[in-house]
């Protein structure tokens, strides 16, 4: 119908006014379609306009990986830089670990001349050596800090760019998975029976409730129906959309919800939907007259 189709403003070709009723009427043809004429001409027509959506930059791509590589190679110098450090603090430990070998050895040698001057030596040189190892290895601190700073100008600047490229690509990414996920939701609706004038159609995504004193019934029209407990739990399922199931001469007074949650020593669960005129689209009633078969009574104009 019009007011269905008048939803999806992507196929508006004029962006920058408001979908009118006379533009979706030229693209159906009429008011409303049947599911047959929409299936022919209507659907076609509309996939030919998603077609003209954007898809993904293969530039914004190549562009971000490039601008990837040069972040690589930037944060490779910094860790060779960061090594090379690494090395040279291990040089200077090296060189007072010999400096301290070299100082054992003649306090050895010097040992039965004179046993009090080679206590005095000993402390001398054991000083000597805390203060070098400390010299050092302070010094190597210093040498790390100067040669490891925060990120230069540079390559912030390429981080940046990089952030940027890659949320443009992220961002079309979405509207390209969305208009899919429309043209999806409309292919299900055009496989859907929703009446020989369509009369249906305005149940299609939506849920009805029904409150009784130990449950909530949900059904959603064309998808599935449960039974909730109202003391907490897990919800039943109670039937999966099936077909229409009236008598001949008007199958849409009736649909099934088959194939639900099986029942203990029992069938899988079923629903059945019995529509009548009423004003409004609401559930009057739900009873389950038979184990594990639910039955519900439904008012709505579409079935005037």
């Amino acid at each position: 119908s019009i007011e269905e189709l008048q939803k999806h403003t992507e196929l508006d070709t004029d962006q920058e006014n408001e979908f009118t009723v006379e533009e979706v009427r030229s693209i159906l043809g009429a008011d409303s379609v049947n599911f047959d004429e929409f299936n022919v001409t209507v659907f076609e027509q509309i996939s030919n306009s998603y077609k003209k959506l954007p898809q993904p930059s293969t530039e914004a791509a190549a562009h971000l990986e490039d601008v990837t590589e040069k972040i690589d190679e930037a944060l490779k110098q910094q860790e060779e830089a960061t090594t090379t450090t690494s090395g040279t603090k291990g040089d200077y430990e090296e060189v007072t670990d010999h400096h301290h070998d070299d100082d054992s050895h003649h306090r050895h040698h010097h040992e039965d001349v004179d046993h009090h001057h080679h206590e005095d030596v000993d402390h001398h040189h054991h000083d000597e050596i805390i203060t070098t190892v400390a010299t050092s290895l302070d010094h190597g601190k210093h040498i790390h800090d100067d040669t490891a700073p925060e990120y230069d100008d540079e390559t912030k600047k390429l981080m940046e760019i990089a952030d940027h490229a890659r949320n443009e690509y992220n961002e079309v990414e979405r509207k390209v998975h969305d208009v899919k996920r429309q043209i999806e939701d409309l292919r299900k609706q055009a496989d859907v029976d929703v009446g020989p004038h369509g009369e249906y159609a305005a149940f299609m995504d939506h849920c009805f409730d029904y409150d009784e004193r130990e449950y909530t019934y949900r059904v959603c029209m064309f998808k599935d129906a449960k039974q909730i407990s109202k003391g907490g739990g897990s919800d039943v399922t109670i039937g999966y959309w099936d077909a229409w199931t009236g008598p001949s001469d008007n199958k849409y007074l009736k649909m099934k919800y088959a194939n639900g949650a099986t029942c203990w020593n029992g069938p899988a669960r079923s629903l059945t939907i019995t529509f009548q005129c009423g004003v409004d689209h609401k559930v009057i009633d739900v009873r389950e007259p038979t184990r594990c078969e639910y039955a519900m009574l439904f008012e709505t104009p579409s079935a005037c």
